[in-house]
């Protein structure tokens, strides 16, 4: 294919057609938060006292004591004690699921960021009427945000998580594509990666929903469970180093300032974090990218090297198998820069397939 002008008109008559992605906002909503605390020996001791006396309603797991009775609410309390050297230290976790709390059964709630504070207002007290020795949430430091978007994509959900499986996101990155049976997000009906700071997961929410009702782990009503066929959960979760690194670039001392900061600022966050993983754009068939890459301001050079990898990466129908040809024929830093030029003019090299009916597809 020559890339001329017809193309231009080609790209520009065809730019608004119905199976194109449009890319704007990522609106990203609340799922879970954790809260972590210290505690001290003495207040470990009254709070596992409290939830053994709640018949059924605990288990032990590992180092960890889990209370159980307010699961109804998407409330799980953990209370650890570990064993350091001679000594020990002691933890409470709560896992607060915010949909659930508003909406007990409804596993397809989120929660919008500027909202999350008030209904933790409102958790809190809860809390408190089930056990006067457990914090407020707010009284705890936050270790884990899941940021969530769910995604209709019908039909092609499958193919498109085997797109996502099959994308280079760097060498810093850990893929997974396991079976993991006790965790149905973590299955061949997903995509997950990760780093230190935090960890991106895409999955079928409607095969993750039938795994835990196999499992015996949730009920769903059928009307609940058909609601979720063909949606696509993207979920990023960030660790506590990353939260860290939020509240001191904005001096936060308290839950409410980072929320109400994040709630302006997570599109931009999440953005940047797509890019580290080479995901920020679109996946595009291999046409359309070739004639996208031909109309860049980059160096020939440049331009070269980038047909190259997306003509490798449509061989072996993989941008993970032409990273690693790349790398032999060239180098790892050429590989990294040719990414980072795919990122600026917004494309995933990973090419849709000439089978599928979609044009293009994107995360954002």
């Amino acid at each position: 294919m020559t890339y001329n002008k017809r193309n231009r008109e080609w790209w520009m008559k065809n730019k608004n057609d119905e199976n194109k992605t449009v890319l704007g906002k990522i609106n990203m909503k609340i799922h879970t938060i954790e809260f972590s605390k210290i505690l001290t020996y003495e207040e470990y001791k009254s709070m596992t006292e409290y939830v053994y006396s709640q018949n059924r309603k605990c288990y032990k797991k590992m180092h960890a004591v889990i209370y159980t009775g307010m699961n109804d609410k998407g409330i799980r309390l953990e209370l650890y004690n570990h064993r350091v050297n001679d000594g020990a230290y002691y933890k409470l976790k709560y896992i607060i699921t915010l949909g659930r709390y508003r909406k007990n059964n409804n596993y397809l709630e989120l929660v919008e960021i500027r909202k999350a504070y008030n209904l933790l207002a409102e958790i809190g007290e809860y809390i408190k009427t089930q056990c006067e020795l457990l914090p407020l949430p707010n009284e705890c430091n936050i270790t884990r945000i899941d940021l969530t978007k769910d995604i209709y994509v019908g039909d092609s959900i499958e193919y498109v998580i085997k797109l996502l499986n099959k994308s280079f996101t760097g060498y810093n990155c850990i893929p997974s594509y396991t079976e993991y049976k006790e965790n149905a997000t973590f299955t061949k009906c997903s995509s997950k990666s990760r780093n230190k700071i935090f960890e991106l997961s895409f999955y079928d929410k409607y095969e993750e929903m039938k795994h835990h009702i196999d499992s015996g782990n949730y009920y769903y009503d059928e009307d609940m469970l058909n609601q979720a066929k063909g949606i696509l959960r993207a979920e990023f979760r960030f660790y506590k180093i990353r939260i860290q690194g939020m509240k001191k670039s904005g001096n936060f001392k308290i839950t409410e300032d980072l929320l109400n900061w994040l709630s302006k600022k997570s599109d931009e966050i999440i953005e940047k974090s797509l890019g580290k993983l080479y995901l920020r754009g679109a996946f595009y068939k291999l046409d359309r990218i070739k004639i996208e890459v031909a109309m860049s301001n980059f160096k020939t050079k440049t331009k070269e090297k980038m047909i190259k990898f997306i003509k490798l990466s449509a061989l072996h129908k993989s941008s993970i198998t032409a990273a690693e040809y790349f790398s032999e024929e060239y180098s790892e830093n050429d590989l990294k820069k040719i990414m980072k030029k795919f990122n600026e003019i917004g494309i995933i090299p990973t090419p849709i397939s000439v089978r599928q009916k979609f044009e293009e597809w994107s995360f954002m």
